[in-house]
């Protein structure tokens, strides 16, 4: 299929599909303006990492209260680890304090940065009494290939019996990931797609923050369209789209999302 340079705005059964730019997009303004254009005027917003950890996290810890794997006085440490960057945030009693952290993602094809991902948890390991860390992104593949425990994808994870009951694992599990190594003494629980109670698929997202009930992540390493109720990703496409705007427009006008159509009912097979 091919992509042209600019979508006219009839193309669409409505104008405003939710678009926001994540990862190493926020480093390439021009890119996103660039994508801006080659989708006819639908606006790609940039999100802040600082919103990106708080409602991300804010999304892990809901789930987590629904399946009796934390509670109203859980001190966690929250972990998110993308292609891009990583962030840790902290939720003491059951809520999140405000405490974040950033360090570099895991790029493509590159060797990550270690040193300033143990900075990231360090500084807060040191200041929060933290009694468990659930880390999800990136390193759930990473753990996979050095043949550490991670939970698996689309299992479900409704135990309410907190912290004593797997699976959460001792965190010298995870030494081969080699920045954890100030969590070793913690509970850690290592997630993707979770099955709920209700059938539905969650993964971590920052979508509970939009009116929308479906929006596009366009990331570092991946574009997709996502539920804002539970994470589930209806498209995925591997894609460094900062080094290919015109695939990357092309892959997005093809969602249902930016259609207008319901992603759920109307699924499209995608042509890249």
């Amino acid at each position: 299929m091919g992509c042209n340079s600019s979508v006219p705005m009839g193309g669409r059964k409505h104008a405003d599909p939710t678009i926001y730019a994540t990862g190493t997009w926020r480093d390439n303004p021009d890119a996103v303006t660039a994508l801006t254009k080659m989708l006819g005027g639908a606006k790609v917003q940039i999100l802040s990492q600082q919103l990106e950890a708080r409602f991300e996290a804010e999304s892990v810890l809901k789930m987590l209260l629904l399946n009796g794997l934390a509670h109203e006085h859980a001190d966690l440490l929250l972990i998110g680890t993308g292609r891009g960057s990583c962030q840790a945030t902290v939720c003491l009693k059951g809520r999140l304090v405000g405490a974040t952290t950033f360090a570099s993602g895991y790029p493509k094809g590159k060797e990550p940065n270690i040193d300033d991902k143990k900075m990231m948890v360090n500084e807060l390991v040191k200041d929060f009494p933290i009694k468990a860390v659930v880390v999800w992104g990136a390193a759930y593949f990473v753990s996979q290939e050095h043949n550490l425990p991670v939970w698996e994808d689309k299992g479900a994870l409704d135990l309410h019996n907190g912290f004593s009951t797997t699976p959460w694992q001792p965190g010298n599990r995870y030494k081969d990931l080699q920045w954890m190594t100030s969590l070793e003494h913690l509970p850690t629980l290592v997630i993707r797609n979770i099955r709920m109670r209700d059938g539905s698929l969650w993964k971590a997202n920052w979508g509970e923050m939009l009116q929308a009930d479906s929006y596009i992540d366009v990331g570092s390493g991946k574009i997709a369209e996502i539920s804002t109720r539970t994470g589930e990703q209806y498209q995925n496409v591997a894609i460094d789209g900062v080094d290919n705007i015109p695939q990357a427009a092309q892959v997005i006008m093809q969602f249902p999302t930016f259609i207008g159509d319901d992603p759920v009912t109307m699924p499209h097979k995608l042509e890249v």
